[in-house]
């Protein structure tokens, strides 16, 4: 079974006392799997049974808090941390944002960037 997961949490790694939520998908079946703070052991022992687990950052955050808060927690999955990949594909992306804000910031004559600048209103 290959799974696509994230883990929503209080906080970051060296503050973090709880996971909230696990949301999983099956990237065959498409069956999405939920599961709320009393069914986080059911969350972990559903990606424990995986052969593949697919997630954003999950090498150096989700899988080090799971294992902070569970540490009986040990899956044998391969991994794969879209984040890694996304450093590996665009490695120059840092350079690319940089570039991509100053031409907002000179098309707009902003001194600074403001998200709420970015959202359309009706």
């Amino acid at each position: 079974m290959r799974l696509a997961y994230d883990i929503e949490t209080d906080g970051l790694y060296d503050d973090v006392t709880k996971i909230h939520c696990i949301v999983a998908i099956d990237v065959d079946t498409d069956k999405v799997f939920k599961f709320r703070p009393h069914e986080i052991q059911n969350g972990l022992k559903l990606l424990s049974q995986a052969d593949e687990l697919i997630g954003h950052n999950i090498i150096k955050y989700d899988d080090p808090v799971i294992r902070k808060l569970y540490p009986s927690y040990n899956p044998t999955a391969y991994h794969h941390d879209t984040l890694v990949y996304t450093r590996l594909i665009w490695s120059n992306i840092k350079d690319l944002d940089v570039k991509q804000i100053a031409k907002y910031r000179a098309s707009k004559g902003a001194s600074g960037y403001h998200l709420n600048s970015l959202v359309h209103t009706r």
